[in-house]
């Protein structure tokens, strides 16, 4: 067939020879192959006339290649040793240098694995790019992972996409599901959601388990398709039976949290387990927090520990900004401030936002293990921000509203406030409607953005948004009076132990505001806030305590 002596063949209306009979198996197996041999020598003669020299060791050449690579692979399907390995490499070797086009794909395997020779990352892509312009489908996708990867080779996304695609169109699943997150993200091809599910789909039908999650994924968040949840959980769960270590901790993560699917800790549990052992650092870290949280098992700090640790050693920077908090606060293991802080400088190396954040608050704060360093919060709450973290958006617009450690810029400050609003978040509302209701720096003045912003906040539970709501329904000058729905606002501040909800709380019962006078209950409410520091509430305690109780004004 390599030579094109089959067709050939097939066009004799003759046998070529008589195959001898006889009882022997390997006897006639030789003799087989000699026959082979010399119908090989015809057709390279052109069937008529002398065989050319040239062509007679080419087909020696062959012969040789394919003596090698049988041997080789015999070598390689056994549960060899070192020295095993080593045999079955050179032999790959001597085929490939023949040109037998699969032990040029198997010697770049080598290569890429460490079989019978050190990794040369190199070396292989050169096998495989061989092999590959030879027709091999599997090196076809091998070369577009190294392209992808860049190993052996620099990156290059266009090649990487150019390799996989004839080794998509060839059938093979590994590069139509790798194909596919390149058209998914916009890799080396302009991004197009629907062609990446439609790959991951032929790669899925085909059984492959990688292709199987990912389109589940993509069912599950719509991407590229219309969002069907059954299908997505039917493939989800094809792919976990697979014992794909990326489906168990997404199926898990699933249970966990309650999406897609009725909270189930204890299934929970049992696919995360799966996905820990197996190595996977986000299953790992899911799986100590089920040790944490007691979800699924009886609380242990000591196991849950154990596994972030077993994630954070895998640079899960997650587990490592959880690893931090643990050792910085002494909660679920003995205090370690240099391990903690360990930990979370690593955590936000590898941009974790939630670290970069909490890092800055200590260096912007200063404390008796860092001194204070705004310049540096400063620098880690802008990593933050531009991933779009709602706690760094919000301290970083405090910084520009109040010119610390930056110059003040309230357009700025806006601008940030209303990024980490429109991301739900009600601190960031807060403060933006404190800008709208001020109107400076360019900031549009407005009451009905004021009233809109901490009504949001509000209903999220904020106490500030709730007691400064309040307030302004109290006084009714940007908002018609209702003093019930003030006292309405000021419980739910005041039940959050929030000094200012108390302090107008008390005002209420003590001038009979929109609820009956009680002035024990006021002066118990004033005496709270007293001792949170609210100066407001310990001058109006004082009045009370003088019987002066004259009305305050806002």
């Amino acid at each position: 067939r390599k030579v094109g002596i089959l067709p050939k063949l097939r066009q004799w209306k003759k046998p070529l020879v008589v195959v001898p009979k006889t009882e022997n198996k390997k006897k006639e197996e030789t003799i087989m192959k000699q026959i082979l041999i010399a119908a090989m020598i015809i057709s390279a003669a052109g069937v008529f006339g002398m065989p050319e020299e040239k062509n007679i060791t080419e087909i020696r050449n062959i012969a040789k290649a394919e003596k090698f690579y049988e041997r080789a692979v015999s070598l390689y399907s056994a549960d060899a040793d070192s020295k095993t390995q080593e045999e079955y490499f050179q032999l790959f070797r001597k085929a490939a240098e023949f040109g037998h086009v699969e032990a040029r794909y198997m010697l770049g395997l080598c290569k890429t694995e460490g079989l019978g020779c050190e990794r040369a990352p190199a070396e292989a892509f050169e096998w495989y790019l061989k092999a590959a312009e030879q027709g091999h489908h599997l090196a076809m996708w091998r070369v577009g992972e190294a392209y992808y990867w860049g190993l052996g080779i620099k990156q290059d996304y266009p090649k990487a996409v150019y390799w996989l695609q004839k080794a998509a169109d060839a059938g093979v699943s590994q590069a139509q599901w790798r194909l596919g997150v390149c058209f998914m993200v916009g890799q080396g091809v302009k991004a197009d959601c629907p062609k990446a599910f439609k790959l991951y789909m032929q790669a899925a039908k085909g059984g492959d388990a990688e292709a199987q999650w990912r389109l589940a994924d993509c069912l599950l968040r719509g991407l590229g398709t219309q969002r069907d949840i059954a299908q997505g959980l039917y493939w989800m769960e094809l792919a976990e039976k697979q014992n794909s270590v990326e489906a168990q901790w997404r199926l898990g993560e699933c249970y966990y949290e309650g999406w897609f699917v009725p909270v189930d800790y204890k299934k929970a549990f049992d696919l995360l387990k799966k996905s820990a052992e197996q190595g996977h650092p986000s299953g790992q870290r899911l799986f100590g927090d089920c040790y944490f949280d007691g979800r699924g098992v009886e609380r242990n700090y000591a196991e849950g520990l154990k596994w972030h640790l077993k994630a954070s050693a895998q640079n899960d920077s997650q587990a490592q900004y959880t690893v931090a908090q643990v050792y910085l606060t002494g909660n679920g293991a003995a205090k370690d401030v240099k391990k903690g802080m360990q930990f979370l400088e690593s955590s936000a190396k590898l941009g974790n936002p939630h670290a970069q954040w909490y890092l800055a608050r200590l260096y912007w704060n200063g404390c008796d293990f860092l001194p204070s360093d705004r310049a540096r919060a400063i620098e880690l709450w802008h990593l933050g921000a531009e991933q779009g973290d709602e706690k760094s958006l919000t301290d970083l617009g405090d910084a520009y509203q109040w010119g610390e450690g930056v110059k003040k810029d309230i357009k700025k400050a806006a601008e940030l406030y209303l990024s980490a609003a429109q991301k739900d978040f009600p601190r960031a509302m807060v403060r933006l409607s404190d800008l709208h209701l001020e109107g400076e720096g360019g900031v549009i003045k407005s009451s009905v953005y004021v009233i809109a912003l901490l009504t949001l906040a509000a209903e999220r539970g904020h106490s500030e948004a709730q007691w400064k709501l309040g307030s302004h329904y109290l006084y009714g000058e940007i908002v018609p009076g209702d003093a019930k729905k003030a006292v309405s606002l000021f419980s739910k501040s005041a039940e959050q132990g929030d000094a200012d909800g108390e302090y107008y709380l008390a005002a209420c019962y003590l001038y009979g505001w929109g609820v009956k006078k009680d002035e024990p209950a006021a002066e118990t409410l004033l005496r709270r806030a007293v001792q949170k520091g609210n100066t407001s509430a310990k001058e109006l305690l004082e009045k009370v305590s003088a019987k002066k109780t004259t009305p305050p004004t806002e």
